[in-house]
């Protein structure tokens, strides 16, 4: 039952901001008291980010808030999304590859302010110039996704402000997209990884119903984080409050593993 809160928390949490969750699932997960197998872990994150950012990618774009260029970009991430999946990895240095990353991502959130303010968008020959570097970013981002086990929302957003690529609503449901289709192969990915690693059977067997549970917690927080963004509420204190979440989940699991 509390890992089942948990989620719906984080859920609702993240996806205000167009993310989805995956680090913070990851974190519960590796808790010693809820005893989940370690090789699930990256499969059952990824499976909870495809519930939550699928509910804010679809209504994203029902509000048309996601532009239609950046689909064939998508191919890249995807295909690096799973190709990363596949990679297996000891689970100390899989811990400790996601405290870093998630402790870098929740500094840059936290300390760039200017990140977290709405600010109008940027002329069209800087957006020309800013989605050059689109391919390169999508390919890198979707290919960690699929190695940690998680969407990549907390590494994009950070670089697409940076590059001060559009509005903070526009980057959250680029982001929710982003996740969207890269979990999915991140999924496909682990699902082939396991395979290889095990029998159908033990695969099967380890499987725990309550897990099911897990994808309607979550499912049912991102209905109301998108609902609190599409709202167009002033975000900057729930983003603040995700940055230092996301640094202080990197911190807890840097610890438990160093």
């Amino acid at each position: 039952m509390l890992l089942i809160v948990g989620f719906f928390f984080i859920a609702v949490l993240y996806s205000t901001v167009g993310f989805a969750g995956g680090s913070s699932y990851t974190a519960l997960l590796a808790l010693p008291y809820f005893a989940v197998p370690f090789s699930w872990i990256p499969l059952l994150s990824l499976s909870c980010n495809v519930v939550v950012s699928g509910k804010s990618f679809f209504s994203f774009r029902k509000n048309n808030l996601i532009e239609k260029w950046v689909y064939p970009y998508l191919i890249l991430s995807v295909i690096a999304s799973f190709l990363g999946a596949l990679i297996p990895l000891e689970e100390k240095f899989f811990f400790l590859m996601i405290s870093l990353m998630l402790m870098i991502a929740g500094a840059v959130i936290l300390l760039e302010k200017k990140w977290l303010m709405e600010r109008p968008a940027p002329t069209s020959v800087f957006r020309l110039k800013s989605r050059k570097v689109v391919p390169v970013i999508f390919s890198l981002v979707g290919f960690l996704s699929g190695l940690s086990g998680i969407g990549g929302g907390i590494y994009l957003s950070p670089l697409l402000h940076f590059f001060k690529f559009t509005t903070s609503l526009k980057i959250a449901s680029l982001c929710s997209v982003f996740i969207f289709f890269n979990s999915i192969f991140g999924v496909l990915g682990q699902i082939v990884k396991k395979n290889q690693q095990a029998t159908l059977s033990s695969f099967v067997s380890s499987f725990e119903p309550i897990w099911l549970f897990l994808l309607v917690s979550v499912f049912l927080g991102g209905v109301v984080g998108n609902h609190l963004t599409l709202k167009k509420l002033s975000l900057l204190k729930i983003k603040q409050l995700t940055g230092l979440l996301i640094l202080l989940v990197g911190v807890v699991i840097g610890i438990r593993n160093y």
